[in-house]
């Protein structure tokens, strides 16, 4: 039986990493709606303005995810390391390794290269559709 104390702490761990799950839900529903505007806009219509607004508009949302994203992590590396000093950790330690979070430099290069790929296709895909439709 482990301590009522760490119950409480592994409880709050879990709903920290339930937390983080729904901001990274929520950065591939405004991602999918992005690369929805892109693909499903004609093509004359995706000009350099509103492109140049889409990618302002996802820059600042992914500053922002990125910044709640990090937050959560930081609470959760925090809890883990208030975990390890009480009595019973080594009785939960596999459990709490299933929600350990990644470091902030694996979250910034995660979140970064997603980030790259979704402003590479707010352009990328008009220029493509243009081209296409020239040949076509």
């Amino acid at each position: 039986m482990i301590d009522e104390e760490l119950r409480q702490l592994l409880a709050f761990l879990f709903q920290r990493a339930d937390a983080t799950q729904t901001f990274w839900n929520f950065y591939v529903g405004v991602a999918t709606a992005a690369l929805g505007i892109v693909t499903a806009g004609k093509a004359e219509w995706l000009n350099r303005w509103v492109c140049s607004g889409l990618t302002v508009a996802f820059a600042v949302f992914a500053l922002g995810n990125f910044a709640a994203l990090d937050a959560m992590r930081a609470q959760r590396q925090e809890l883990i390391a208030v975990a390890k000093d009480m009595k019973g950790y080594s009785r939960v330690e596999k459990v709490v390794d299933a929600v350990r979070p990644p470091t902030k430099e694996e979250l910034r290069l995660f979140h970064g290269a997603l980030d790259l790929g979704i402003v590479l296709a707010i352009w990328g895909v008009p220029i493509a559709r243009r081209r296409h439709e020239r040949v076509s």
